[in-house]
């Protein structure tokens, strides 16, 4: 919409409402400040303000890998400076707890790095080939009456609620082929049984 340019008589009355405009900064947009409360917040927040912009809104990101022991040194170091010895030392205490949490917490997540699609599907193959066979030799069906069935099955065999792992396209996909793969094996077994009997 354009700008219009109105003509007023000095006789008009115009209202005029006020607009409040908050600048919040960059702290509320940093990790450090969903640590603390309190005291300890507004003291450190004094000491996040006097940077520079540049560093207040690189604070804002989460450090990229190997940064997170350099960004516990910057915190230690001007903090140390500005900040009574108590203030400090709890100040650190939960900023250094949060980053070693997140740090095992990543590492946790990378022993499960996720095969390559080629990768995966060459897997799924052979797995169908072998359930397919099991069929074929009238071995036991791997399989319950349906996904659901199994998937309670493996949370209490766990110990805790595998649902958002496990119960997903992907695997309910795989579940159906399998099972699939499985009674054409037990189909073949069957005919080849129907061939054998005397006729």
């Amino acid at each position: 919409m354009k700008n219009q340019v109105i003509d007023l008589d000095e006789s008009e009355v115009r209202e005029v409402w006020p607009v409040p405009v908050m600048h919040t900064g960059c702290w509320t947009f940093t990790m450090e400040a969903c640590l603390l409360t309190g005291e300890l917040e507004k003291a450190v927040c004094s000491v996040f303000i006097t940077f520079p912009e540049t560093i207040q809104h690189a604070l804002t990101f989460n450090p990229s890998c190997g940064g997170w022991a350099d960004r516990a040194r910057f915190w230690q170091t001007v903090l140390k400076l500005s900040l009574p010895p108590e203030h400090y030392h709890a100040t650190m205490r939960k900023f250094l707890a949060h980053y070693t949490w997140v740090l095992r917490r990543r590492r946790k997540l990378c022993q499960y790095d996720l095969p390559s699609e080629q990768g995966f599907m060459r897997e799924v193959g052979q797995c169908l080939c072998e359930w397919y066979r099991m069929g074929a030799a009238g071995e036991p069906s791997p399989f319950m009456k349906d996904f659901e069935t199994e998937l309670r099955a493996l949370s209490a065999q766990a110990g805790e609620p595998l649902e958002q792992a496990f119960d997903t396209p992907g695997i309910r996909r795989v579940y159906q082929l399998g099972r699939t793969a499985y009674e054409d094996g037990a189909k073949l077994r069957s005919a080849f049984q129907e061939r054998r009997l005397p006729g």
